[in-house]
């Protein structure tokens, strides 16, 4: 007997509410998908920790983390998390989708921006991240194919995968010496 997919779980799981239209995208440890929300008439992306990684201590434990620092984080400029879930072998958060694209695309298609363009980017993603670091979150990946332009402008920071969270103190909560994030990106004393 065949077991069911992973989109077929996450579909289930959700209810009849809700049907899973397709994959849009996967990185380290999770796939995303396309999610129709039949109540509100609205897509999410829902991001799905993969089957073969359920049996990583580690991996669940960062993927929570992820859940939680997103989860704590309500700004314009960051992609909120609506709703999540860690029951049944099934790990996963729902965002609503952003419409447009992501700012490496935007860069390849267009090239050098004119210098307003690019500060209006700048500024909406320094108020992302300043609300972040606010609720002691620090994003660890910024990058551009971490920031989504929406069709209407507004520009918002998504991925909290290697986010990593502040004591009061100002020390870290999480372990120093991995290397985590892009290294094209990373600031000096981080790479």
């Amino acid at each position: 007997m065949n077991q069911p997919s992973l989109s077929q779980r996450l579909e289930t799981h959700l209810g009849p509410g809700y049907q899973v239209t397709g994959e849009l995208g996967h990185g380290g440890f999770g796939v995303v998908y396309l999610v129709g929300d039949k109540a509100q008439q609205r897509y999410l992306a829902v991001k799905v920790i993969r089957q073969e990684l359920m049996d990583s201590p580690t991996i669940i434990e960062r993927f929570r983390r992820e859940i939680g620092y997103a989860s704590k984080l309500d700004h314009p400029n960051i992609i909120p998390v609506v709703f999540s879930a860690d029951e049944n072998d099934l790990l996963y958060y729902a965002m609503p989708r952003a419409r447009g694209k992501p700012l490496s695309k935007h860069l390849r298609q267009r090239g050098k921006l004119p210098l307003d363009e690019a500060l209006n980017i700048l500024l909406q993603v320094a108020k992302g991240l300043a609300h972040a670091h606010g609720r002691g979150v620090i994003h660890r990946d910024v990058k551009p194919a971490n920031i989504m332009i929406e069709t209407t402008g507004k520009v918002s920071i998504l991925d909290f995968g290697v986010a990593k969270a502040l004591s009061k103190d100002g020390g870290t909560l999480t372990s120093s010496g991995q290397l985590l994030g892009s290294p094209e990106y990373m600031s000096p004393e981080q790479a």
